[in-house]
C-alpha cells in the first residue's frame, strides 16, 4: 500500500498595520474602499460586495446595515454597526447610481478576490513577504485579531464576528504586545484590591 504526505494547508495570517497600509496603497479606489471596510466591520466578501442602500439604518450617533439572514453564514439576520472609518467609507459611496454600495452605475464587484487584489498583494509583497500568506479573509481575521488587541471582551468579539461556534472565534486569539498589555492591565487590578498584609514589603520578608 502506497501513503501519500498530504501537503499542511498554510495558515493565512491576519494584516499587520505596515501590511496593511502597503496592501491599500497598491489598490484602486473601490477595491480599497472595500478592504477599509472589510476591516472595520468584520463583514465576509460576500457581504461586502452585496451591501444594499436599502439595508442602511440610521441612528441618532450611529448607523448600521440589517444583513438579511440568507447573505449570512450563519443564517442568521444581522446587524451590521458601523463605526466611524466605516461610516465615513459608505458616505464616500453616496450617490454612485447602483443599488449597491460597492458599486458604480450598475457596475458592481463580485468578489474582493480579483485580478486587482491578487496583483496589488504581490507587489506589496516585495516589502512585505508575509502578505502571500493573506487573503481576502484575511480582512476579517484583521479585524478579530485588533478587537482582541484593543481588549474587547470574548464573547463580545464572537457576537461582532457574528460566529455562531464560539471555538471559531478562538481559534483568531493570540498572544500579542497589546493583548499582553491588556492582560497586564486587568492583572492589576487584584494589586489595588490586595490587603496591605499580603503585600510584599520593600527590604523585607513576607509581612504576613
Amino acid at each position: 500500500m502506497q501513503f501519500y504526505k498530504l501537503k499542511k494547508k498554510q495558515e493565512k495570517l491576519p494584516l499587520s498595520k505596515d501590511m496593511e497600509i502597503a496592501l491599500l496603497s497598491k489598490l484602486d479606489s473601490y477595491p480599497r474602499k472595500m478592504a477599509l471596510f472589510s476591516i472595520h466591520t468584520g463583514a465576509r466578501d460576500h457581504v461586502v460586495c452585496n451591501l444594499r442602500w436599502d439595508w442602511l439604518r440610521n441612528e441618532a450617533d450611529y448607523s448600521y446595515f440589517q444583513v438579511p439572514a440568507e447573505h449570512m453564514k450563519n443564517g442568521r439576520e444581522s446587524s451590521l454597526v458601523l463605526n466611524d472609518i466605516a461610516n465615513e467609507l459608505v458616505q464616500g459611496c453616496v450617490g454612485n447610481g447602483c443599488d449597491k454600495v460597492f458599486g458604480y452605475k450598475y457596475a458592481t464587484i463580485p468578489t474582493q478576490n480579483h485580478w486587482g487584489y491578487q496583483r496589488a498583494r504581490k507587489s506589496a509583497a516585495e516589502s512585505y513577504p508575509d502578505l502571500l500568506k493573506t487573503d481576502v479573509h484575511s480582512f476579517k481575521r484583521t479585524f478579530i485579531t485588533r478587537l482582541y488587541d484593543a481588549g474587547v471582551p470574548h464573547d463580545w468579539v464572537q457576537r461582532l464576528a457574528n460566529h455562531k461556534v464560539q471555538g471559531v472565534t478562538e481559534g483568531y486569539n493570540r498572544e500579542t504586545p497589546q493583548t499582553r498589555r491588556v492582560m497586564y492591565e486587568h492583572l492589576q487590578k487584584l494589586v489595588t484590591v490586595a490587603q496591605p498584609t499580603l503585600r510584599l514589603q520593600k527590604g523585607s520578608g513576607f509581612n504576613g
